[in-house]
């Protein structure tokens, strides 16, 4: 069977913080990044031109692997 990997930032004790969310509007919240759902997305103000995402939990974690995909809206 395929090896189960468990996906840390849901893990209980996580909390997830962004240097920017547009308009602070919650529906571009920090939280979006992880939620495993291709129809939300965290993002930072228009004229933005760095943000940050914090993961913190609360306790120390062990990974060896990092996954960042870049939220790019198909329109048709």
């Amino acid at each position: 069977p395929p090896l189960e990997v468990p996906n840390l930032v849901k893990a209980n004790g996580t909390t997830i913080t962004a240097s920017n969310v547009r308009s602070n509007d919650i529906d571009f919240k920090p939280g979006n990044a992880v939620d495993d759902d291709d129809a939300t997305y965290w993002t930072t103000d228009n004229g933005t031109t760095s943000g940050s995402l914090t993961i913190k939990w609360d306790s120390a974690k062990r990974f060896d692997v990092v996954s960042i995909e870049e939220a790019i809206q198909k329109f048709s």
